[in-house]
């Protein structure tokens, strides 16, 4: 009791609106300084979301309102869509790129990226101290956090209610997470598509500047070749 004495403005902050954003925000930020957003906070943030968690299963099984909207697989499931940074849509994007390069790395992420791992997105693109993509990675799950809090808090989708490991796949994990709640399943292919449409214009900005970048070497080799 002492000990949840000590941490209750914690626990009450992280299942608000703006302490979820501040933990969202700096997940983010850490990632595009090259630190591992998640496990860094991750020792500080589980054990609240799981005690969430337990709180709202809890509930669940008795038929009793759920207390918390910030549980266990909030952030994994409906703010991380294909990994922090809603980076899932990013990959399509390379699948579908005029670019060597991107559509070569596209390939190469997109199996772990269906799985919530995007290392290879993070650091392949890349987005550490990449001032142009840090936008997107940035205010995406920002804006998927503040409207999936809004539709659990009015009763749009359910709030999660089950444990579900955080490699689920984007639709399938916040189906279980919730009960199999049809809606949160739909919300979540919803916030893929929303997540495409906000780094479609960042990506192509990236493109256009890796499209120059693979002419002018093409360009150096051709003229290397002539002079030998």
């Amino acid at each position: 009791a002492f000990i949840e004495h000590i941490f209750s403005p914690l626990l009450f902050a992280l299942n608000s609106l703006p302490g979820v954003l501040i933990y969202t925000f700096l997940v983010s930020l850490l990632w595009c300084a090259g630190v591992h957003g998640d496990m860094t906070l991750e020792g500080v943030s589980s054990p609240i979301f799981i005690q969430f968690l337990t709180a709202n299963a809890l509930a669940y099984q008795h038929g009793d309102p759920l207390p918390y909207i910030t549980a266990y697989g909030f952030s994994s499931l409906f703010v991380n869509v294909g990994g922090t940074g809603a980076t899932l849509t990013l990959v399509l994007l390379m699948l579908r790129s005029r670019s060597k390069t991107y559509k070569e790395l596209g390939k190469v992420a997109f199996p772990g990226a269906c799985f919530e791992i995007n290392e290879p997105v993070i650091f392949g693109f890349p987005i550490v101290m990449n001032p142009l993509l840090m936008i997107p990675f940035i205010v995406v799950p920002l804006i998927l956090a503040t409207l999936s809090y809004i539709f659990m808090s009015v009763g749009i989708i359910g709030k999660p209610v089950t444990m579900v490991p955080w490699t689920m796949p984007p639709i399938i994990g916040p189906l279980m997470a919730t009960g199999w709640d049809w809606k949160a399943g739909v919300w979540s292919a919803i916030e893929i598509i929303i997540a495409l449409l906000m780094y479609y214009p960042f990506f192509k900005i990236a493109e256009k500047q890796m499209l120059a970048t693979e002419k002018s070497t093409e360009n150096m080799a051709d003229s290397v070749k002539q002079s030998v």
